[in-house]
Parts: structure tokens; sequence; C-alpha cells
């Protein structure tokens, strides 16, 4: 089961923060003789996305929470709507998010990827 998302942070990545891609969905074989052989891994693809969100002081210690506590650093999904397709789907964080100042008033953008699971 995934994890809810917090209320309390924002609902969507930032517009210039945001891109979509497929994962490699292919595996390649090599044979003794003519050409290689090839197959899908899933039936649906694992899609990447890259987000960026702009948070306040508390939301930063809000987000960091859920992502050590609730998430695990990472391990669990959650539950969230897809920026790209607007339904709702469990993703789960690939990496470690990167935080760094936005602006004089305390703010900050917390970077990171996330995985859409079929």
């Amino acid at each position: 089961m995934a994890v809810p998302y917090p209320p309390d942070l924002p609902t969507e990545p930032q517009r210039n923060g945001f891109s979509v891609s497929q994962k490699n969905n292919v595996i390649t074989s090599e044979v003794d003789i003519g050409e290689a052989k090839k197959r899908r891994r899933y039936t649906d693809p694992i899609m990447a996305q890259s987000w960026s969100m702009i948070l306040t002081p508390t939301q930063k210690n809000s987000f960091i929470n859920w992502f050590i506590v609730d998430l695990q650093s990472g391990v669990q999904r959650f539950d969230f709507t897809d920026p790209f397709s607007g339904v709702s789907s469990e993703f789960r964080i690939n990496g470690m998010p990167t935080f760094a100042p936005y602006s004089s008033c305390g703010s900050y953008i917390v970077s990171f990827n996330v995985e859409l699971l079929p």
C-alpha cells in the first residue's frame, strides 16, 4: 500500500523543473550467429520523471520528515496525481532529493527523480 502524499506540500512540480522520459524497456541478447534478439522487459514501461518544488522552511521540514520516516528514505511508494497524465498513480523516489536556497525569503527548491510504476 502506498504512503499518502502530505497535504501541506505543493500539489504539482514547477513547470521549468519537470520532465518525463521512458526508462529503457528492451533487453538485448547476443546469439552465436545472426542478429541479436530483443524483447521487452515489461508490458508497461517504467516512466522516469524529474520534479522540482519550491518549499517554505516549514514545508522543507515536512518534506524531509515524510521522505525519511514515511517513505523510509525512498523505499516506499507514494500516491500522487501524475502531472503528465492527470491520473492518480503510485510513484517511488529514485535517489536522494537535493535542496538549494530559492530566494532571500528563506524558501528552498527541492529537486528529485521519481519513477511512475506500472
